[in-house]
This record gives structure tokens, sequence and C-alpha cells, in this order.
């Protein structure tokens, strides 16, 4: 009785998992002006704010810098072998 009570038990919390899961992973959508249902997309940076600073790499280049909601600096590059974009954070130094 014990060892199916344990297995039990082991099911509806994995059958729970996945319905946790799948109610987190729902397209957010919104009606348009025709009345037709369109996904809405959020960029994942929506607080990501520009300060007005410059960063300068050692190449000379320079690179606007932005802060996180989290109030990390940071600025964006581009990868050279695969284009995609990432971000490189600042360490400040406080003198």
């Amino acid at each position: 009785m014990k060892t199916e009570t344990k297995t039990l038990i082991l099911w509806l919390t994995i059958l729970a998992l996945f319905l946790i899961l799948g109610a987190t992973a729902q397209t957010t959508v919104k009606r348009n002006e025709s009345g037709v249902f369109c996904e809405v997309k959020q960029p994942s940076d929506t607080t990501a704010k520009p300060t007005g600073d410059f960063y300068q790499d050692s190449k000379g280049g320079l690179h606007p810098v932005f802060i996180s909601k989290n109030g990390k600096y940071f600025v964006r590059h581009t990868s050279k072998k695969t284009g995609k974009e990432y971000k490189h954070y600042l360490n400040l130094v406080v003198k």
C-alpha cells in the first residue's frame, strides 16, 4: 500500500507540473482593427534604457551604453561569426 501511494503521488505531481508549464507557455494575443487575433510580441529588453554614454572598445569603436532594470550597465555587440546580438556587461570602477 505504501508503494502504491508513493507512485500515485509521483504521477499526480508530474501531471501538475505539465499543466503548470502548459499554462505559462501560452501566447499573448489581442484583436487588431479588423477583428483578427494577432500575437503580441514584447522585446526582452523592454526595461533597458539608453544612458546617453558611450563605451570605447580596444579598437576605437564607440557603442551606446544601456542600463538594465536591475541597474547593470551593458553594451550590445554583434558576433562576427554568427551575426547574433549579445550583451557585454560593464564592471564600473568607482574612484
